[in-house]
């Protein structure tokens, strides 16, 4: 009788520590998968933000008058560089730039009229005597706004007068306009929603993930940050007790998968055919789930976790998907050692 009540003790004993374990192992697995998360989330984020700091900037205008249209790329106390929308790339020096043009700035450039006559050389008489009275006649007038031309003269007298010729030139005031072309190059966010089976975890799954993609760029490219879990991926029997077996009479019926299995992924893609919204794009990362070994006492039949691991896998796959830049929706489809093949269907901003 002392006997017995020793072993329901010790098992009873053995029940909340292992229940503990469990708990502590479980949360420490949640917090560490967190950490991680907001670890490379905040890292590409700050990348990304840097990537397109410019973004906002469509073109520069300089000191000369001139304005080049494009994507400012690098900018210096030395030179700024900005890529046009024909892939060339125009690296010119700081000091020269008047202003950068935003892209909400409605932008036109003006060429400048030249004059239409250089201004004609003065004559001016050696001597004219104050007692004659001069003589004005008009001449005809070139046709044209270019300039106006007066003749003033005055009658030979003593054979020394000479002829004063005055030409003014006009400046055209009607200058032609050229709209300086604008390039639209901006980025869309996207929120998505899928699931699969298949894989090394042997189960189904489903996943989460939200990105951004840019669009009319001479290369457009994508990225994203996704969470996926498993869905029955557990293999343990029912009734299963999560300590070891408090007596050396038992079998061992070997590894098990226990509980599910998460994981985190990055995506990175690019789109080979400018504007068809079609992305081919690859995607890595890692997952986390734990193994136990199993354990049947032969004394009552019953089955007893006898230890558990947590185990680290490495994720990698590829896949299409189609990002549209007027239609607001996202269909993916990908492949991953991990899970599988798995479906995507979201809407993008």
């Amino acid at each position: 009788m002392i006997l017995k009540s020793f072993h329901l003790l010790e098992g009873g004993l053995m029940n909340n520590m292992g229940r503990i374990h469990s708990s502590l192992a479980g949360c420490s697995t949640f917090l560490i998968l967190t950490i991680i998360l907001l670890f490379i989330s905040s890292t590409a984020t700050l990348a990304l933000a840097q990537a397109n700091q410019y973004q906002s900037l469509k073109g520069v205008k300089f000191k000369d008058g001139s304005v080049i249209m494009g994507t400012v790329t690098q900018l210096n106390v030395e030179t700024v560089t900005i890529r046009l929308n024909n892939g060339q790339t125009v690296v010119r020096k700081f000091d020269d730039v008047d202003t950068f043009i935003k892209r909400d700035d409605a932008v036109k450039t003006y060429q400048e009229a030249k004059p239409a006559a250089s201004p004609a050389a003065v004559a001016v008489p050696a001597a004219v005597p104050p007692a004659a009275p001069p003589t004005t006649a008009p001449t005809a007038l070139p046709a044209g706004p270019a300039a106006v031309t007066e003749a003033t003269s005055t009658p030979p007298l003593s054979g020394d007068a000479h002829a004063v010729q005055i030409s003014t030139p006009q400046v055209a005031t009607d200058s032609p306009v050229v709209a300086a072309p604008i390039i639209s190059a901006y980025r869309r966010g996207y929120f998505a929603l899928g699931g699969g089976s298949g894989g090394d975890a042997e189960s189904s799954n489903g996943r989460m993930e939200a990105g951004a993609y840019t669009v009319n760029h001479s290369l457009n490219y994508l990225i994203g940050f996704g969470l996926t879990v498993t869905f029955e991926r557990d293999d343990t029997p029912s009734g299963l007790l999560d300590y070891p077996v408090p007596h050396s009479s038992y079998r061992n019926l070997g590894e098990r998968n226990y509980g599910e299995e998460w994981g985190f992924y990055a995506k990175l893609g690019f789109e080979p055919i400018n504007g068809s919204g079609l992305f081919i794009f690859g995607l890595g990362g890692f997952t986390i789930g734990q193994s136990m070994i199993l354990a049947q006492s032969l004394a009552t039949g019953w089955y007893y976790t006898q230890s558990t691991d947590t185990n680290f896998y490495g994720l990698i796959g590829g896949g299409i998907g189609y990002f549209g830049a007027s239609v607001p929706i996202s269909l993916q489809i990908s492949y991953d050692n991990r899970m599988g093949t798995t479906g995507m269907l979201g809407f993008s901003w």
